[in-house]
């Protein structure tokens, strides 16, 4: 039976090779733990988007937000270009990990819905705490890319 590959290693591997296509193979140590920490701050928005997808499966709202994710992408260009980096460019890298998180959200809706899930019984609150940690792990990422961009 085929299983798909976890979203969190497609996303590190694809990036990774992104990374080494493009550049050089002669990488030290400590670039290499610049990308690590860009990988590993995405890797931790993926499973963020678990705690997402429960809070949306209790409250019966819609997986897409346009106008959230527009917001969202915003916020990060503004820090983006406080950073020195490129707002547009910062704009797209948001979008992709929306793009990741809202994929996710899908499969384990799919899941649920198959398994006829019922309500989490301790699903955290969308508003008051997952958004905050987002926000937070917004800069993180933020920070992360400033580093990676001479990498």
């Amino acid at each position: 039976m085929f299983r798909p590959l976890p979203a969190a290693f497609c996303v590190r591997f694809f990036s990774l090779f992104l990374l080494l296509s493009v550049g050089s193979w002669a990488f030290t140590i400590s670039e290499i733990a610049k990308v690590d920490r860009l990988l590993r701050s995405m890797d931790l928005r993926l499973q963020i988007s678990e705690r997402v997808a429960q809070a949306k499966w209790n409250s019966g709202a819609a997986l897409e937000d346009p106008e959230r994710e527009q917001k969202v992408i915003e916020s990060f260009q503004v820090l983006a270009a406080e950073s020195g980096l490129d707002p547009e460019s910062a704009g797209h890298f948001m979008r992709a990990q929306i793009e990741a998180s809202k994929t996710r959200q899908r499969q384990l809706f799919s899941k649920w819905k198959a398994e006829r899930h019922r309500p989490f019984p301790k699903a955290p609150n969308l508003t008051n705490e997952i958004r905050p940690q987002l926000d937070q792990l917004a800069q993180t990422l933020c920070l992360n890319l400033k580093e990676t961009q001479l990498v």
